[in-house]
């Protein structure tokens, strides 16, 4: 992958458009290293895409403790389905409300 191609997924995952702006808003991958080199970019896109990667985790892990969510596989039972079916639902009920109140 050429440099300028990991500098756009970096600008992506980061959501910003220039080095600068990703100098300002996220000093601490760019802190120390040497941006016109191809291997920094390389190890800021590894970082942040494992960060990002870790807190999607999280995030989904804390959704299913939250919310009551049973892991299922071929040897769930019909009332684990269902649970997860009213887990759903509960789930559903929580964004319509943070939805509403932003919206207000």
């Amino acid at each position: 992958m050429k440099i300028n191609q990991l500098k756009q997924k970096v600008y992506q995952l980061t959501l910003t458009k220039t080095t600068k702006q990703l100098q300002v808003q996220k000093p601490e991958l760019t802190k120390g290293r040497d941006l016109r080199k191809k291997d920094s970019w390389v190890s800021i896109y590894n970082t942040f895409k494992l960060i990002d990667d870790f807190q999607q985790g999280q995030t989904s892990q804390e959704i299913l403790t939250k919310h009551g969510f049973k892991l299922i596989n071929k040897h769930s039972s019909f009332t684990d389905l269902l649970n997860n079916v009213n887990s759903l639902s509960s789930l559903c009920n929580a964004l319509e409300s943070k939805i509403d109140s932003l919206q207000s």
